[in-house]
């Protein structure tokens, strides 16, 4: 092989380029430039071994940071479910057939408005720069919501509810309700499974501080509650999980500041965009939640 490209070399040398030459000659053999000097027992030039040196470290610096990397998060924070985005407002329940405080027989100061609750959640993510100043990460999420309300004493019988799910023909039953009174606390709880996606902006890159705006889109899937809702005919509160939508679409917005080496903090806001009970229910309450998000990556 050397044979068959001294030729090439020779006409090089002609040219007064013998490093191109030397290029040449290793790429007709398959190899490196350095490679190729050894196996010729040339010497290799000081200053090209540094520029090859530094060449490869770049370029391996350039690999790894455009690789995916993979993380874990935790947040905690206050959810509600209310009418369009509310963040600490408590909403009126509805009953079966779409009214509030329906029943003339039940003093209004009795129905209890439904106030946010405590949120958390955890999951794991990847994600990867587009650019310098742009990440694309996809999750993997846990996420518990809850509301708070004020119920009277759990009845421990069958008992039939007149128009619920959304019409004054259709009805359901239940095991067990709660009298309209505010004798008790109840918690209403979903827990929800949710896949992400979101993108990631660097809108302030000083040198002291920096700061990344992050808007993403969630498939999120509801798989238990304990909700009560509110029916006029009890009077009271019944638990109907077929009244839930089970898949959720959710929107989210924050801003992502990086505290130290691989961990930064975000404070966001998410709220949903399908309605909490099905389309042929009466009411059209939203998720919405907002708190501290602590995100960690893994590897160097």
């Amino acid at each position: 092989l050397l044979e068959q490209n001294s030729s090439r070399h020779e006409l090089m040398k002609t040219f007064g380029d013998l490093k191109d030459a030397d290029a040449c000659h290793a790429e007709g053999l398959g190899l490196s430039v350095f490679e190729y000097r050894i196996l010729t027992g040339k010497k290799e030039d000081k200053t090209d071994s540094v520029a090859t040196v530094a060449a490869t470290t770049q370029s391996k610096k350039e690999k790894k940071k455009s690789a995916w990397t993979t993380g874990i998060s935790f947040y905690v924070g206050s959810s509600s479910v209310a009418d369009g985005l509310a963040l600490l407002k408590s909403s009126a329940m509805e009953d079966a057939n779409g009214q509030l405080a329906a029943n003339p027989g039940v003093a209004a100061s009795v129905q209890s408005p439904v106030r946010s609750g405590l949120s958390f959640g955890t999951g794991v993510f990847i994600q990867k720069p587009l650019s310098k100043k742009t990440t694309i990460r996809f999750g993997l999420s846990y996420n518990y919501l809850s509301t708070r309300m004020a119920v009277g004493n759990r009845v421990d019988s069958f008992i039939y509810v007149n128009g619920a799910g959304g019409g004054s023909n259709q009805g359901t039953s239940a095991g067990n309700y709660y009298r309209a009174s505010s004798a008790n606390k109840y918690t209403n709880r979903y827990h929800l499974a949710a896949l992400s996606a979101d993108l990631s902006w660097r809108i302030i890159d000083g040198k002291k501080i920096k700061v990344n705006w992050e808007n993403g889109v969630s498939f999120s899937r509801l798989f238990s509650s304990n909700m009560l809702h509110y029916s006029s005919s009890i009077p009271g509160y019944y638990p109907d999980n077929s009244l839930l939508a089970k898949n959720q679409l959710i929107i989210s917005t924050g801003l992502s500041i990086p505290v130290a080496g691989k961990f930064s903090l975000q404070p966001f806001l998410s709220h949903s965009l399908t309605p909490v009970l099905r389309k042929n229910s009466n009411t059209g309450k939203y998720y919405t939640v907002f708190g501290l998000k602590a995100n960690f990556l893994f590897g160097k």
